[in-house]
């Protein structure tokens, strides 16, 4: 069985990043995370889960506890369960909720729902105290691997980018070497959420003098309530819709900054006319800088659209996001080729880093598309030429390979299981002529020689097949 992380599976070596973050593994049923040092929160691009924390995936547990009502003949229950430990309850519009200590989802919690939910929130957890060093975040790692027994079932291990979980999957490496398909080359991946994340923040670095000033005037402007209701007024002068207020972004969160610049490009022309009003307003933007922002806006809109897709997943994702990835990336050279000098020099930063990630998570990104009923290789015959051009054919030569070790290590994993528990001709058998053979090697090559052509048959039957059809 394969097992996903937070934004999904892949590869080898891990470019050095320096970061803070950790790990996350996850099984297709419930999540264990594991805290890190990193100051992030869950609508934190870098992971579409909060990214201080490491998801294992385990089995369900079945908690019991029922959730007393807010209120009963007018008045409040008190919150007996020990789950209440762990969450603060809030009530919003009416209804009321849970918020996490750890991590501040917030879900339901009335007495319809009960507390399972809650109990079920919280096995996603293991406490890991300080210090974060790669032995200890090992430790607990393969700690829950054990209690849960799936030590032997792991493929791949999903994390940031940075030099601490280098260190953590290669000592996990080791301890799991012997049971881990590819000999554990697929096993590191990278956050694709993160690896976004770093990429646009190269882009921002070349505009953040002109980011600087408007986030200025951004903060100036929606300080108080007098200054909104002056920037409102202004608005309305110069016949300029005030459906939509601007809001301060968040340094760390590049996505409340995208969202900052759509907002506030749309005002521009405000700024100017409140400087006339307010002489403690002096950091104008200027045309170079809603220049340099529209232009940048338009690019990262692209990104903001695919770290949508990362958001609120229950289940692997790669195969949905992958399309927008390439997309990207031929996105990307474009740009690059622009005659435009911003555009040219925003996106060769940018492009850069993403050829650095893109190299060593493509392979295990393809496998998963070509998993995909709906595209099999027809996806990646599309887009592979578009990227690769004439060196496409032997990229793809690689996928398939690659598709065949996987099927083909699944197929002796359980051949490996089955004779463990079977009555076999493996032990000494002793001949009539009193002579002692050793069968094993005999049953381990004609079993591997079938093993071979059945999954060869098998993967090649699977991929002649007509794709699904797409329902427009």
């Amino acid at each position: 069985m394969s097992y996903y992380a937070s934004s999904d599976a892949a590869s080898t070596t891990q470019p050095s990043d320096s970061c803070k973050g950790t790990p996350s593994i996850s099984q297709p049923t419930k999540s264990v995370p594991i805290p890190s040092s990193n100051n992030t929160s869950p609508d934190n691009p870098v992971t579409p889960n909060n990214p201080t924390q490491t998801q294992l995936t385990v089995g369900n547990k079945n908690p019991t506890h029922s959730l007393p009502p807010t209120s009963q003949l007018g008045k409040k229950r008190k919150l007996t369960s020990s789950v209440w430990d762990h969450f603060d309850r809030i009530n919003r519009n009416g209804d009321d909720f849970a918020i996490f200590h750890h991590c501040k989802s917030s879900l339901k919690a009335n007495s319809k729902n009960g507390t399972k939910s809650l109990h079920n929130h919280i096995e996603k957890f293991v406490y890991a105290p300080t210090p974060h060093t790669e032995e200890e975040l090992v430790r607990h790692l393969m700690d829950s691997f054990t209690k849960w027994n799936i030590e032997t079932k792991i493929s791949t291990i999903t994390v940031d980018n940075c030099s601490t979980n280098d260190g953590l999957i290669f000592i996990v490496l080791e301890k799991l070497y012997g049971d881990l398909l590819c000999d554990g080359t697929i096993l590191h991946m990278r956050c694709c959420a993160h690896i976004l994340n770093l990429i646009v923040k190269d882009g921002l670095s070349t505009i953040k003098h002109s980011l600087a000033r408007i986030r200025d005037s951004v903060a100036f402007w929606s300080a108080t309530p007098q200054k909104v209701e002056n920037f409102e007024e202004v608005a309305k002068q110069l016949k300029l819709s005030y459906g939509k207020k601007s809001s301060l972004d968040c340094k760390t969160r590049w996505n409340s900054t995208y969202l900052m610049l759509q907002t506030a490009i749309q005002y521009k022309d405000v700024f100017p006319r409140l400087r006339i009003r307010e002489k403690h307003y002096t950091n104008v933007p200027t045309e170079l800088d809603w220049e340099l922002a529209n232009k940048f806006a338009e690019i990262l809109q692209h990104f903001y659209a695919i770290t949508q897709l990362f958001y609120g997943r229950k289940y692997p994702t790669t195969n949905c996001f992958f399309i927008q990835i390439c997309e990207l990336r031929i996105n990307m050279v474009e740009w690059m080729n622009s005659d435009d000098e911003i555009i040219n020099a925003i996106s060769s930063k940018m492009f850069e880093k993403f050829e650095k990630y893109w190299s060593v998570v493509h392979i295990v990104l393809t496998v998963a598309v070509i998993l995909d009923p709906r595209y099999k290789m027809k996806l990646v015959e599309f887009y592979f030429p578009m990227i690769y051009g004439e060196n496409a054919w032997s990229e793809i030569e690689q996928v398939k390979t690659t598709c065949y070790n996987l099927l083909t290590d699944y197929q002796s994993q359980i051949k490996s299981k089955s004779h463990g528990t079977s009555i076999l001709p493996t032990q000494v058998i002793e001949t009539q002529a009193s002579m002692t053979l050793n069968m094993s090697n005999l049953v381990a090559f004609l079993s591997s020689s079938s093993t071979n052509i059945h999954v060869k048959f098998e993967l090649d039957h699977y991929l002649d097949e007509p794709i699904l059809p797409w329902i427009q």
